[in-house]
């Protein structure tokens, strides 16, 4: 008799799922927008000071952007600005997505490494969303990562990056919410 009044309780909780997060279910939810294409973004125009800073920062991301041949640059000077104009050419391919004010250009592959760590997101509700520390690696550069790397000088090929998820249960199982991992576009 016990048995069975134990029975419906024990296939509630399985039916229901753990009401904490595992780490191999947080792994299970992350892994699949992996691997993901880590974009850079190439404004379409840019306008800065002559002789300024940023114009000799604009300057060596021109140099970086003509290694691929992928963009022609127009540049017209006017009075003390000079105004840079960025188009894509024939040679680009078909990953370099244009947006409505930048082109997003494809820069590596971010792989999936595993889950790190897990904290509630209110210490009071344990149970009910989580932020998970997980890790990524940046691999497979295309021609335009010296451009990635100048932008970003802490990335580093085949090293570890550190993102986080938001993971919330919803109707009994734990769901996806979001990552702050920008390039999740899979191709």
């Amino acid at each position: 008799m016990r048995a069975l009044l134990v029975l419906p309780l024990l296939v509630s909780v399985v039916a229901c799922g753990s009401s904490k997060l595992e780490k191999s279910t947080a792994e299970k939810l992350i892994k699949p927008d992996y691997p993901a294409v880590v974009r850079v973004k190439v404004p379409q125009k840019a306008t800065v000071e002559k002789g300024s800073d940023k114009q000799q920062h604009v300057q060596k991301i021109n140099e970086l952007l003509n290694k691929d041949g992928w963009f022609d640059i127009q540049t017209e000077e006017k009075d003390a600005k000079v105004r840079y104009t960025y188009r894509l050419n024939a040679k680009a391919p078909k990953s370099v997505k244009p947006g409505l004010d930048n082109f997003e250009v494809p820069s590596a592959t971010a792989e999936f490494v595993g889950a790190t760590h897990m904290e509630p997101l209110d210490p009071r509700q344990k149970n009910s969303a989580m932020k998970v520390t997980f890790l990524v690696k940046l691999t497979k550069p295309t021609g335009q990562w010296s451009l990635y790397e100048f932008l970003h000088p802490e990335a580093k090929l085949n090293q570890p990056i550190e993102r986080h998820a938001l993971i919330e249960r919803k109707s009994g199982a734990w769901e996806l919410m979001k990552t702050d991992e920008s390039a999740r576009i899979k191709e």
